[in-house]
């Protein structure tokens, strides 16, 4: 099952809803996670989670692409 997590860039701070909503969805069952930069939301929000020990990183990678 794929959840795909997006929000209003307009909204003051949508952090609190995001949290929110993948507290419930992982209550049943683990996340797999993908984050960059273009998800400054969800990288706070993920390493707020691992710091205070209530996630871990199981696999990270780097990717580079160009337009080449």
């Amino acid at each position: 099952m794929d959840l795909f997590v997006g929000y209003d860039p307009n909204h003051a701070d949508p952090s609190a809803h995001v949290a929110t909503l993948l507290g419930v969805t992982g209550q049943e069952r683990s996340l797999a996670i993908e984050i960059d930069n273009s998800t400054p939301v969800l990288n706070t929000l993920i390493a707020s989670a691992v710091e205070s020990d209530r996630a871990i990183i199981e696999h990270e990678s780097t990717i580079w692409a160009t337009d080449a």
